[in-house]
């Protein structure tokens, strides 16, 4: 995760957009700086970063865990200005085991729950898609889980390059998150 104090503007492939584009690189004007916290044992990591800037302010923690062959990754988002903002919640996980790419047998869980919906397929979008992304259903089946939870089990090994995007909000549907998300993969993970 990126954070910190952009520069508006300075995106050189936004032609001019003053609206945010999560995957276009922006010039910082202060870089995040993270503090890794003590770790309660080895398998554990938890980092921090902080940000004010005016009326706004932030503080982001992080926290991986490995348990076995499950890898569970949460993170909490704390405003610290004055004033309130919103933002979109990346659950990604940017994630290869042993160099190998991800394929069947992985299950990614979000902690995200959709209140509301009478299907086992939660509603998603799929920004970029044709452009710069590939369709997520080609290589994965998402469903709910009897919680509410989403699933994202893998069902065809993904190559090397392919970029995936799924949002899961929807104007008719409550939508939360704890900010984790756990990964299942299927004879055990190196990081």
């Amino acid at each position: 995760s990126r954070v910190g104090a952009l520069i508006k503007g300075s995106c050189p492939e936004c032609a001019g957009s003053e609206e945010y584009r999560f995957n276009s690189p922006y010039r910082f004007y202060r870089k995040p700086k993270w503090e890794v916290l003590p770790s309660p044992g080895p398998n554990e990591i938890t980092f921090v970063s902080e940000e004010v800037l005016g009326d706004y302010g932030y503080r982001i923690q992080k926290t991986a865990r490995l348990d076995g062959n499950v890898l569970t990754v949460r993170s909490l988002l704390t405003n610290l200005g004055k004033k309130q903002f919103t933002t979109p919640w990346y659950s990604h996980h940017f994630f290869t085991g042993d160099d190998e790419p991800v394929g069947p047998g992985y299950v990614l869980d979000l902690g995200l729950s959709e209140f509301g919906l009478k299907s086992q397929t939660p509603l998603f979008k799929q920004p970029g898609l044709g452009t710069w992304a590939a369709d997520i259903t080609d290589y994965s089946n998402v469903t709910m889980a009897r919680d509410a939870s989403i699933s994202i089990a893998v069902k065809k090994t993904i190559p090397e390059g392919v970029k995936l995007k799924a949002e899961f909000l929807d104007e008719n549907t409550v939508t939360l998150t704890d900010g984790s998300f756990t990964l299942h993969a299927p004879n055990g993970i190196s990081v």
